[in-house]
């Protein structure tokens, strides 16, 4: 959806307009401003609940953005101050409102977007093994050095083929 966005690539009706499906393109939540990208994910008025509960957002908010991916690339660059992975859950959510609305099926409020995008984010990292889990798999050469000599080395392998009944062991020496 992201990437969608980016590229201007998802049905809002702008672009639904421009393709000539639709002829109007106020947008129906707020009856404010015409629905392209940018209106609808982030510069609705009835979005401002959702950004104004964090200072980074709100000092983004004061600028007019054309495209949705200068939007991104700011956020981008400010990475270090805004948790990317939160703000894309929302503008999710946002567009799944908005397609929900349209349908007439209940969703969450706008007002509580961000709420719900705590939950799921929380959900999520929950399924995540903690860190201490995850180990990384160092390559380990192994070399193989033969036994001394009066010694054999004797490695046995078995296998079983249950559908004809039998089973058979291979042996081999080295010295």
């Amino acid at each position: 959806m992201l990437w969608r966005a980016s590229h201007n690539a998802i049905p809002t009706l702008c672009n639904l307009q421009r393709r000539n499906v639709v002829q109007v393109t106020l947008y129906s939540r707020c009856k404010l401003g015409n629905e392209d990208i940018i209106h609808a994910l982030w510069s609705c008025p009835c979005l401002f609940a959702d950004w104004s509960k964090d200072d980074e957002l709100i000092k983004l908010l004061r600028y007019k953005f054309l495209q949705f991916s200068d939007l991104l690339g700011m956020a981008f660059s400010m990475r270090d101050r805004i948790y990317l992975n939160l703000l894309v859950i929302c503008f999710w959510l946002i567009w799944t409102k908005r397609n929900l609305d349209k349908l007439g099926e209940a969703f969450v409020d706008l007002c509580r977007i961000r709420t719900k995008v705590m939950t799921l984010f929380h959900e999520f990292q929950t399924t995540l093994p903690p860190q201490n889990w995850v180990q990384a798999l160092v390559p380990q050469v192994v070399r193989w050095i033969p036994p001394i000599s009066p010694s054999l080395k004797i490695n046995f392998d078995g296998a079983t083929f249950n559908e004809i009944g039998i089973a058979g062991i291979y042996r081999c020496c080295s010295s």
